[in-house]
């Protein structure tokens, strides 16, 4: 199964949810119910733009916008949940770049040929090392891995929708 197709099949379980009575939760007889399922701090992704407290009829649900969702680890950047951080795009620096120059060695009078037109001049080039000028603008590149875009919601409270 890809990728889309997991997230279809997840979206048809949870529209069959929807359409069946859920009894309340909490053990005693009565079962799982999806506010058990989305519980305060869960996270919720859809290909459906509709809020989940209208969807789901519960809730308050903050919207994440232009995140990529990531595992907390003992890594400091991703060592808590709600962390956040990283950059669409990044201008590099000399310093992120390998120690490098660019040089034409060995060099001394010879012939040249100039635009394949056969014409051959004599130069005097002078002896050792000449280096190339610099190159680039240091314009900031894109920092995004692949991805594929959904809406992603994050329950911060509440209990059932009046609507």
């Amino acid at each position: 199964m890809n990728y889309d197709e997991v997230i279809r099949a997840i979206q048809k379980r949870l529209d069959r949810l929807e359409t069946q009575e859920t009894p309340t939760g909490g053990g005693s007889g009565g079962g799982i119910s999806l506010q058990d399922v989305y519980p305060v701090g869960s996270i919720y992704l859809s290909m459906d733009s509709t809020d989940p407290a209208v969807k789901l009829g519960f809730g308050s649900w903050e919207q994440i916008q232009g995140r990529f969702l990531v595992g907390v680890s003992s890594e400091t950047e991703f060592n808590a949940p709600g962390k956040t951080g990283g950059a669409k795009t990044v201008a590099l620096t000399s310093s992120n770049m390998p120690s490098h120059r660019h040089s034409i060695s060995n060099m001394s009078a010879g012939q040249i040929t100039a635009g394949g037109i056969g014409s051959k001049y004599s130069v005097i080039l002078q002896g050792g090392t000449m280096n190339t000028n610099y190159s680039g603008s240091g314009t900031a590149h894109d920092n995004l891995p692949p991805y594929f875009a959904v809406y992603i919601w994050r329950r911060v409270s509440g209990g059932a929708v009046t609507v």
